[in-house]
C-alpha cells in the first residue's frame, strides 16, 4: 500500500486543442498570481495544502508500520518530542532508558497531534490520561510512563539498550513465524475492525496455523502447558 495522493490525473491532446489548453492554464496561472499577490489567502492555501499532504503521507507511513505481521518496538533513549512522541505510538511496545522522556509539545506550537498520535494514545492509555498529556504537553518519565501504561518496561541502562531490549523482547518473539506474525494479525483485526467483522477475520487465521506444522509438532511433544 502506497501514500495516496489527494488528485492523480493526466489529461493528452493533441494540436489545436492542446494549444488551447495551454493557452488557458497560462491565463489562469495569472489569474492566481495575481489573486495571491492580493491577498494572504492563497499562500495560506498552499501552506495548508502541505501541512496536510504531509499528515496524509505520515499517517499512511505509521498505519503501515502498525499493520506489519511483525511485532515492533520502540527504545526511546533520550527525548521523543512531537513527532517523535507520535511515532513511538504505532509501535507494539514501547521501552525507556532511565533518563529518556515522552513529550507531546504539540500544543506549545499552536498544534495537535496530526499523524495518528492521539488516536492512538487513547487506545493506548484512555482517553482521560490521553487528554492530560496532550493538554498539559507533559514531560512523561520513565517511571509516569510505566504507570499510566505508556511503555511497558524501563530498561536498566542508557548505555546499551539494544542488547536488553532483545532480551526483553525474545519472550514475545520466539517460536514460529508464522505463528508470531498470525498472533499480530489477530491483535490488529481485533483493534480496528467492528466485532463480527474481527472474529470471522480472527476465524480465517485460525485456520491458517490449525493442522500446520507448529501446531502438530506441540501435539506430538504435547507442549500445550509448557
Amino acid at each position: 500500500m502506497r501514500p495516496c495522493t489527494s488528485v492523480e490525473a493526466a489529461t493528452t491532446m493533441g494540436g489545436r486543442g492542446q494549444q488551447q489548453l495551454q493557452g488557458n492554464t497560462s491565463r489562469q496561472q495569472q489569474l492566481l498570481q495575481a489573486e495571491s499577490e492580493k491577498s494572504c489567502i492563497a499562500p495560506r492555501h498552499h501552506f495548508l495544502l502541505d501541512g496536510m499532504n504531509m499528515c496524509m503521507f505520515m499517517q499512511n507511513t505509521l498505519t503501515r508500520l502498525m499493520r506489519l505481521p511483525l511485532i515492533t518496538v520502540a527504545v526511546i533513549q533520550g527525548k521523543a518530542l512531537g513527532g517523535g512522541a507520535e511515532l513511538t505510538t504505532a509501535c507494539d511496545f514501547r521501552l525507556m532508558t532511565p533518563e529518556s522522556e515522552i513529550r507531546f509539545v504539540h500544543k506549545q506550537m499552536g498544534l495537535v497531534p496530526g499523524w495518528g498520535g492521539a488516536a492512538r494514545l487513547v487506545q493506548i492509555v484512555g482517553s482521560s490520561p490521553a487528554l492530560k498529556l496532550l493538554s498539559g504537553a507533559v514531560k512523561v518519565l520513565p517511571e509516569h510512563a510505566l504507570h499510566i501504561g505508556l511503555i511497558e518496561a524501563i530498561l536498566s541502562s542508557s548505555d546499551e539498550p539494544l542488547e536488553e531490549t532483545c532480551t526483553w523482547l525474545k519472550l514475545h518473539t520466539k517460536g514460529p513465524a508464522e505463528v508470531i506474525q498470525a498472533v499480530k494479525k489477530v491483535v490488529v483485526a481485533g483493534r480496528e475492525l467492528p466485532l463480527e467483522a474481527a472474529l470471522r477475520t480472527e476465524m480465517k487465521i485460525f485456520g491458517t496455523v490449525w493442522g500446520g506444522p507448529a501446531n502438530l509438532e506441540a501435539l506430538a511433544q504435547r507442549t500445550k502447558h509448557t
